[in-house]
């Protein structure tokens, strides 16, 4: 009660949306200001042309006097309602800015949180320990992927088996090779051979016949 007696302010700030939400009251009350205005100037332009029709100079002065203020009232009222509605879109974009503002701010918090106290010099030394289980871990597994001692002297009785077979069947391919295409050398000599190719079969008979009698003489 006293501090409405004595003209105590309030404490508490209105809010950016209270604050637009009255701006657009305002606005609301000037517009429908403006269309009254309006009304009442085109009533009175039409009064002076009624007055203009009946020679009745005086009372459609009158009239136009009379729209003349009803004009420069809607004239201030549209300056007020441009003002108004300039300050409502900046109300508006502050506001917006403040939200996203603050979004920023808890956001950068929420970061910071799930971080904590954790550094770039901290994130560095735990990556090289990351790093080097990782080698760690790929060298125990070539190791444990690595041949026992006797894999290795499979392996090389393999190897050898492996060259004998592999000796084996070179050889058998050479001697097929000797078996199959090398000319057999004739016996006579070329003349004889050149001579038994062309002489007729007539000369074996002769032959024949000689033995013959030879034998008869001999006897």
């Amino acid at each position: 009660m006293f501090s409405r007696m004595f003209g105590k302010k309030a404490d508490a700030t209105p809010s950016p949306n209270a604050q637009i939400q009255k701006l657009g009251d305002t606005l609301e009350v000037i517009e429908k200001r403006e269309e009254v205005l309006n009304k009442k100037i085109d009533q009175e332009v039409a009064k002076a042309r009624e007055a203009t029709k009946k020679g009745n100079k005086t009372v459609a002065l009158t009239h136009l006097k009379r729209k003349k203020q009803y004009e420069e009232q809607a004239n201030k009222l549209a300056a007020q309602r441009q003002n108004i509605e300039v300050m409502q879109m900046k109300m508006e974009e502050a506001a917006m800015n403040m939200e996203t503002l603050k979004a920023q701010k808890e956001g950068a918090k929420a970061i910071q949180n799930m971080y904590g106290k954790t550094t770039i010099d901290k994130v560095d030394a735990d990556m090289d320990k990351v790093r080097e289980v990782m080698e760690n871990a790929n060298d125990i597994s070539e190791a444990i992927a690595q041949p026992m001692g006797v894999d290795d002297l499979l392996t090389d009785e393999l190897e050898e088996e492996f060259a004998q077979l592999e000796q084996e069947q070179i050889d058998k391919e050479i001697l097929g090779i000797e078996g199959q295409g090398m000319p057999s050398v004739p016996s006579g000599k070329i003349g004889d051979s050149a001579i038994s190719t062309t002489q007729p079969a007539v000369a074996d008979e002769d032959e024949e016949a000689l033995r013959q009698l030879e034998a008869e003489l001999g006897a």
